[in-house]
């Protein structure tokens, strides 16, 4: 593997963009799909190295790429990411269900 970006799309709903893109960060792997809400959350130890932080405002409908080469280190696997942000008015990002939009992990192998 050469390369591995982390591809998200900003919601269109109201209030969805923000000053920020957020940066990602690797983080342990607590929890799972079907039994994850917004009272059951885990707060999932977080890597204080940022793996990456887009310049710039995230705007509606605007389609984020974030480099995470970094945190995909031993091949095939899972591998879980984790969004902050320092600014006061959060990204909303589209989650899988909104179709089209949702979360890709893109792959680049050498030949």
């Amino acid at each position: 593997m050469t390369n591995a970006v982390l591809r998200l799309h900003v919601a269109s709903a109201a209030g969805a963009a923000s000053d920020s893109k957020g940066r990602v960060h690797r983080s342990a792997c607590g929890w799972t799909e079907s039994t994850l809400t917004g009272t059951t959350r885990p707060q999932p130890a977080i890597d204080a190295i940022v793996l990456d932080a887009p310049a710039g405002s995230a705007v509606a409908g605007q389609v984020v790429d974030f480099e995470v080469t970094g945190a995909v280190t031993a091949g095939d696997g899972t591998y879980c990411l984790a969004l902050d942000t320092t600014s006061s008015n959060g990204v909303q990002y589209d989650s899988r269900e909104a179709g089209g939009g949702g979360p890709t992990v893109l792959v680049t192998v050498a030949p």
